[in-house]
């Protein structure tokens, strides 16, 4: 997924959420990945999400399969440059008269596609005692609300 991501970032929105209901698996505090297809509108510009209820049309996913490919064999071709220029006598040409690969270009020694940073969930602050609480939210707390966790701060620590 991250490597797709790498390859064509804009086909998918990628983001964190809380728990979604039917997935028993993960835990209610958990965060997972949650992907969701990007479109093309009719005049070539992406949309963040699809409106909902509207999948992609068969057109769609042929022309998104197109840019994917395309784009794969873009980070093949910058490997081949690559190759090419550490030849002994360095080899350039131009990308618009490249039609086959190097005899000695070896593709399964391309390395593999980068993975490109995917979401992580949010760095949450979980509380154990009343007097982390209180540390913590001291500033945005009424007067009534601090007196009552300290109370309750020094009744844990009688114990």
């Amino acid at each position: 997924l991250a490597q797709m991501k790498q390859v064509y970032p804009e086909a998918f929105y990628f983001r964190r959420e809380k728990h979604i209901p039917g997935t028993d698996h993960v835990k209610y505090e958990q965060y997972q990945l949650t992907v969701e297809c990007t479109a093309h509108q009719e005049d070539g510009t992406m949309v963040e999400k699809l409106p909902p209820g509207k999948g992609l049309d068969p057109n769609a996913l042929i022309k998104r399969r197109k840019i994917f490919h395309r784009n794969l064999v873009n980070v093949v071709v910058d490997h081949h440059k690559d190759f090419l220029a550490s030849l002994d006598p360095p080899i350039h040409v131009p990308e618009n008269k490249l039609f086959r690969w190097h005899p000695a270009f070896q593709l399964d020694t391309v390395p593999e596609v980068k993975e490109a940073e995917l979401p992580h969930p949010p760095i949450t602050e979980s509380y154990t005692t009343a007097k982390d609480v209180l540390q913590a939210t001291r500033a945005k707390m009424s007067n009534r609300v601090k007196a009552a966790l300290e109370t309750v701060v020094k009744e844990t620590n009688k114990d």
